[in-house]
């Protein structure tokens, strides 16, 4: 079985983020990323259910360069790629 989770990097709570000033986002200077907690609880439920049934679990993100880092994250934790 392939276990398909898609999962994806959001600011961390404790950083104080400003808004680009013409509003059109936040600016990302200084601002911590991390991966997001529900994704990170659905990845450690598929490597339970890889685990008990077999297979693979793979991890997909979609984000800026520096959004690899998520992905790295989630192999470390245990997805086969």
């Amino acid at each position: 079985m392939k276990i398909l989770v898609t999962t994806k990097r959001v600011t961390d709570p404790g950083t104080k983020i400003k808004l680009k000033a013409d509003g059109s986002g936040i600016a990302a200077d200084g601002v911590e990323f991390k991966p997001n907690p529900f994704c990170e609880n659905a990845i450690e439920a598929a490597i339970s259910l890889r685990d008990e049934h077999g297979g693979e679990v793979v991890v997909v993100s979609i984000g800026p360069d520096d959004a690899d880092q998520t992905i790295r994250s989630a192999i470390a934790m245990g997805c086969n790629r």
